[in-house]
């Protein structure tokens, strides 16, 4: 008797774990969105404020690496929204191309350039620039009510590449940067050089801009070592000696976190800095 209770309750839980839906974070939409230039898809996935109203209009977060970074951000902005110590934001995240896996098309879309001895497709940072401020936003700012002066890009390693290169090439994009782990050793540092060219054309920068990275992401192979606190140090350094009127900048480190756990708190921590409300 009591071997064929174990059996059944055995049996009705089995039934419960079989009928449990999947989780699914509330206020949360998603859309396959075509980019009307080269006809390839990108998943949006995007988290409104729980309060969410048609008579405000909120500042959109925008995130790249969607399959990873759109749950962590959505996630930590929740408590602070809701406690009102953070600004309401709406979030939305982008995913690859989904026709290619999500390495290649990372590696296509966030570099700017691609390297003499590059044999992976890459430098098509300006047309995914194109795709983003094109018809990212004009779905975004059509479909919900957002504040167009306020957008914010949130990007890491590659992505933060190109947040940087946007930055300095397209500098009206976003008004605001969370930049973190950036990839700012990719082709020689090109970075550094459009930064020189950014500085010879323009006498101020308007943007809010949160750079941060791990305090142990500095990676050693054979033959070499990217030290990505002192680059990110580097980048830091070099737009604040420009004395930009119209630039914020703050350079955060994270103390015992390398290049694979860095992004939850630099990501919140930059949202933070720019939307806290005791900021």
């Amino acid at each position: 008797m009591i071997l064929m209770r174990i059996v059944i309750a055995c049996g009705i839980f089995a039934c419960a774990i079989a009928s449990a839906s999947p989780y699914q974070m509330p206020n949360t939409e998603s859309k396959i969105l075509i980019d009307e230039n080269t006809k390839r898809e990108y998943q949006l996935y995007i988290k409104l404020p729980e309060d969410y109203s048609e008579n405000v209009s909120y500042p959109v977060v925008y995130l790249t690496d969607a399959w990873y970074t759109f749950p962590v951000v959505a996630g930590s902005v929740q408590v602070p929204m809701a406690t009102e110590r953070m600004k309401n934001v709406i979030v939305v995240g982008i995913s690859r191309d989904l026709s290619i896996d999500r390495d290649t098309s990372r590696l296509r879309d966030f570099t700017p350039t691609t390297p003499e001895s590059w044999e992976r497709e890459s430098g098509e940072a300006d047309l995914y620039h194109n795709f983003i401020s094109n018809d990212v936003f004009n779905y975004i700012d059509s479909t919900y009510s957002t504040d167009k002066d306020q957008r914010t890009y949130v990007g890491v390693s590659l992505g933060a590449l190109w947040g940087s290169y946007v930055l300095l090439k397209y500098p009206d994009t976003f008004s605001n940067y969370v930049l973190a782990s950036p990839a700012l050793w990719f082709d020689d540092e090109y970075i550094f050089r459009l930064e020189q060219e950014y500085a010879k054309s323009n006498s101020d920068l308007k943007a809010k801009v949160y750079l941060s990275v791990g305090s142990l992401e500095v990676l050693k192979g054979e033959g070499f070592t990217l030290d990505m606190v002192s680059d990110s140090r580097k980048l830091y350094e070099a737009l604040k000696s420009r004395q930009y009127n119209s630039l914020t900048i703050k350079n955060a480190v994270v103390d015992s976190a390398n290049h694979e756990t860095a992004f939850p708190a630099s990501s919140i921590m930059g949202l933070y800095w720019l939307f806290g409300n005791d900021n």
